[in-house]
């Protein structure tokens, strides 16, 4: 499924999404805990589309990729999962 290296960067970038999720939430004032097939959507972990965003923006620094610009709207991740896979798809 996925390409060694980039099983590896999944294991690496797990705990960081982990972690921006986790920020994102507590600045929020919502409940920290969450699975990784959670919703991102206002019906799963409350996030719309802005959150989202800024979400993936600090992924980027925080993981230091360069997510391209399609998955910042129609093709935007779906769940915290999804977040990882397209993190550790683009990494530098």
């Amino acid at each position: 499924m996925f390409g060694r290296s980039r099983a590896r960067r999944r294991v690496e970038f797990t705990p960081l999404i982990m972690d921006v999720v986790q920020a994102a939430l507590k600045g929020r004032g919502l409940p920290l805990q969450f699975e990784l097939d959670d919703p991102l959507s206002t019906a799963g972990l409350g996030f719309d589309s802005m959150d989202i965003l800024e979400l993936l923006r600090n992924v980027e620094v925080v993981c230091n990729v360069r997510i391209p610009e399609k998955f910042w709207g129609t093709q935007a991740p779906q769940t915290v999962n999804d977040v990882i896979n397209v993190a550790a798809r683009f990494a530098k």
